[in-house]
């Protein structure tokens, strides 16, 4: 006899979160195939549900959930000021409804009870990324590497600035949950996994953004790991990580040597133009624009997918601008206005509080530490990759603490 049509889809449900787990490693084409496949499984669950049948967990609303709803809701709302038309309001319209990807992992486990095998899925896409990215810088062929930037860069699927990130929140799940995402005959070995990683990001790669990733986690890694009175000498870590590779390593040293560069050039010149702002001058035009944004349009900003009109409107530099100033809290504030930020800080805040009652509170607050800080100089909930990874771990690792029996 063939199981119930509930089993099957359960199972069907299980397999799709998995496979989604791998994808958010390996590219969009995939990541968009196996995001349809969450979702027609979510919504099939919610049909079972409507029909009678229950999950084996009592569902929770939990709170992360609620701003992460509303700040959806908002900037869904803001397209009926914003001055974008036609594909750039839909295309910002996909890119922000990016973050229904977590109440639907959330939703999915919930029935499939498949924590540990998501993270696992996760953890060996990204190994497969790890391993192809140093065999590039060594030399060797990847057939399937898809990323258009030289091999001796050891870039896999995504970009310079995505990948180092990744693979840093990789980092921080096999540290933190070692017992359940490899295999237990190799659990104590969790710090190769590190070290490779580490190797890989500080060493080898040229990702400035890798870099603060990098001494990020390791920094939250020792934190957890000292005795609270001795936590402080955590804080030193990045000071010294960053100071050491910037003398030993000559490509860090100059990569830090152009950000002081451009930085400089931005200020002190007298004469700014497309041409001669920099990688950091642009971010900096970026950001001065999405100011005045702001300061024009404070409580509810220009609406959604109208950065780049304004920031040209503005006077911004660049002409072939991207569509965010690669500022996650400066692009909620100039589209969404303040409204948008306060949402946006407030599921954060939520997500940090939240770990408390989680089985892996040290693991979810350390993805959520690299996500605020890489908020900072990136918008990783608006483009494809990152934001599936960060929102599919956010919603994994929310997973409750099992009761003492």
């Amino acid at each position: 006899m063939h199981p119930p049509l509930k089993d099957r889809w359960i199972s069907f449900t299980q397999w799709g979160l998995v496979g989604f787990a791998v994808s958010v490693s390996l590219g969009a084409a995939l990541i968009s195939l196996l995001k349809l496949w969450v979702l027609v499984a979510v919504l099939g669950l919610l049909v079972m549900q409507a029909r009678g049948a229950q999950p084996p967990q009592t569902w929770v609303w939990r709170k992360p959930l609620v701003p992460l709803m509303a700040l959806w809701a908002w900037m869904v709302i803001s397209a009926s000021w914003s001055e974008a038309t036609g594909r750039e309001l839909w295309t910002a319209f996909d890119r922000y409804s990016r973050l229904l990807v977590m109440p639907a992992v959330a939703y999915g486990l919930l029935w499939t009870q498949g924590h540990r095998r998501v993270l696992q899925g996760f953890v060996a896409g990204q190994a497969l990324v790890l391993v192809s990215s140093l065999a590039l810088m060594a030399g060797l062929p990847v057939p399937w590497a898809t990323a258009r930037a030289q091999p001796e860069l050891g870039v896999v699927f995504t970009s310079t600035l995505e990948q180092p990130i990744m693979l840093c929140l990789m980092a921080l799940v096999v540290w933190f949950k070692s017992d359940g995402v490899l295999p237990p005959a190799y659990a104590r070995y969790r710090w190769v996994v590190v070290a490779l990683v580490m190797l890989n990001v500080m060493v080898l790669s040229t990702g400035r953004s890798g870099y603060v990733a990098a001494v990020l986690a390791l920094a939250w890694m020792l934190w957890q790991g000292l005795p609270k009175g001795r936590r402080a000498w955590a804080l030193f870590t990045p000071v010294v990580l960053m100071s050491m590779a910037a003398v030993w390593v000559p490509q860090v040293n100059e990569r830090m040597m152009q950000v002081h560069r451009d930085v400089s050039h931005y200020w002190q010149s007298e004469s700014l133009s497309e041409t001669n702002l920099g990688s950091q001058g642009e971010r900096l035009n970026y950001w001065a624009r999405s100011l005045d944004m702001v300061q024009a349009h404070p409580l509810m900003g220009v609406g959604m997918g109208a950065w780049r009109l304004h920031y040209l409107s503005l006077g911004g530099l660049q002409q072939a601008a991207p569509s965010n100033p690669h500022h996650q809290y400066l692009l909620m504030a100039s589209e969404g206005g303040l409204v948008a930020l306060v949402l946006l800080v407030a599921w954060m805040a939520l997500l940090w509080q939240s770990a408390v009652t989680t089985a892996s509170p040290s693991a979810l607050k350390g993805v959520v530490l690299l996500a605020v800080v890489v908020s900072l100089f990136n918008c990783p909930f608006y483009g494809v990759g990152m934001g599936e990874m960060l929102l599919l771990l956010f919603a994994t690792l929310l997973q409750p603490r099992r009761p003492h029996a």
